[in-house]
């Protein structure tokens, strides 16, 4: 059957470790979401996962372009601490590398990585993408009438959406993702150093990072005080909608 295009809606699908979330967009400047939905699947079983979402795009989805988020547990982190040898070209891919089997034990050659650009005397921050991932999202597209415009890790999105706040203090950045925390420490918009970290509560955190002051993201509801949330206009507190929705309001 021939199916009717609408160049002016796009999917907006963010990947957590056990479920996924999409959002159907309508619009640039007004963006009104059309639609959406929730799917949940067995851990590192995203495959069946992307299965529902691809049925449920196929039945509801007029546009072609999808825009991905990853969520923590398909991305890692680490910051290169500054020297003059950045300079030199492929020393911080090597570093990065190096530091990357140190620190997590993993092989490195199953991401792909991407590293800041140099700012001089400032640590730079490596990237690393898990390469099946990346591999699964190209062929959800492949024989298809869908395309990847983009393929975001969740904190490059929520940082670019709130920085204007966040460069004008020096709270870190909480990023909330199900059971783990992404703590950003930085000061006035350059960021210092990185930490991932099981999560409860925001009081938890605060209370065992008391040198820490926080910026919290998603919001949700909650009973606890001092606690200050990144928030998006018109989007529920506490839904899991926040993720795909981050940068469209």
């Amino acid at each position: 059957m021939l199916r009717l295009w609408n160049s002016s809606i796009y999917a907006r699908v963010f990947l957590g470790e056990a479920q996924l979330s999409v959002c159907l967009i309508q619009g640039q400047l007004q963006p009104q979401v059309i639609n959406k939905a929730q799917f949940s699947f067995a851990i590192d079983e995203l495959a069946s996962g992307l299965v529902a979402l691809k049925e449920w795009l196929v039945k509801n989805f007029r546009g072609q372009r999808i825009e991905w988020i990853l969520g923590i547990h398909y991305v890692r982190y680490l910051m290169l601490p500054w020297s003059n040898q950045h300079l030199k070209a492929g020393f911080s891919d090597h570093l990065a590398h190096q530091l990357f089997i140190k620190l997590f034990q993993q092989d490195v050659n199953a991401y792909d990585i991407k590293i800041s650009k140099l700012d001089y005397t400032q640590p730079l921050l490596a990237t690393f993408f898990d390469k099946r991932v990346i591999l699964a999202l190209q062929q959800f597209t492949k024989n298809s009438e869908f395309k990847n415009i983009a393929i975001e890790p969740l904190m490059g999105v929520v940082w670019n959406r709130f920085y204007r706040q966040i460069k004008s203090s020096s709270r870190s950045l909480a990023i909330v993702d199900q059971g783990r925390v992404l703590i950003i420490q930085q000061d006035k918009g350059k960021i210092n150093n990185l930490s991932l970290r099981p999560f409860i509560n925001e009081n938890m955190l605060i209370n065992n990072q008391k040198q820490l002051t926080f910026f919290f993201y998603p919001s949700r509801e909650s009973d606890e005080a001092a606690v200050q949330y990144l928030d998006l206009q018109d989007v529920k507190q506490g839904s899991v909608y926040n993720y795909p929705l981050c940068g469209v309001f």
